[in-house]
């Protein structure tokens, strides 16, 4: 039988024209953006792909959350975008929802050549593939809706694993 997985959507970081925000998973401290922050900030070998992907979201708060920042992952129509678009050690998989809306999930080293071959960035891939698709039916629905730059409405969510 599969289990339930709760979590909400919470904001990270809320600006003029943006608002980027990750995933809290129920019973948790830290969302998923803070957790890959975390993970390879302390590691010397990455703060130069720390530094990167941290100019990105500087870029992204001052500009907008533009198609140019964002490497395409995933299929069509689901809108999961990486960071950064170089070559880099880490990759940082997010939701391009709007121009003034991003939803960061977490990431870590691509050492392989498809996300879908390394069974870490497989599952964060595949929670934002499953956000991206129940968020568009809340939306469709009515149940969040946007507004700007922010979702209004019910922000939790679950999956099942």
């Amino acid at each position: 039988m599969k289990t339930k997985i709760n979590f909400t959507l919470e904001i990270v970081e809320q600006c003029d024209n943006v608002t980027i925000y990750s995933i809290l998973f129920e019973n948790e401290k830290d969302n998923e953006f803070m957790k890959f922050i975390h993970k390879y900030a302390g590691n010397l070998s990455y703060s130069h792909d720390i530094q990167r992907i941290i100019s990105y979201i500087d870029k992204i708060k001052e500009r907008g959350v533009l198609e140019r920042y964002f490497r395409l992952e995933g299929k069509p129509g689901q809108n999961i975008k990486a960071i950064p678009i170089e070559i880099s050690k880490l990759r940082l998989y997010a939701i391009r929802l709007t121009d003034n809306i991003l939803i960061i999930g977490n990431g870590g080293h691509k050492k392989t050549r498809t996300y879908n071959e390394d069974p870490e960035l497989s599952k964060y891939v595949e929670h934002l593939v499953q956000l991206s698709f129940i968020l568009k039916l809340k939306i469709e629905t009515g149940v969040i809706m946007v507004n700007h730059n922010e979702l209004n409405g019910d922000l939790s969510f679950y999956f099942k694993a």
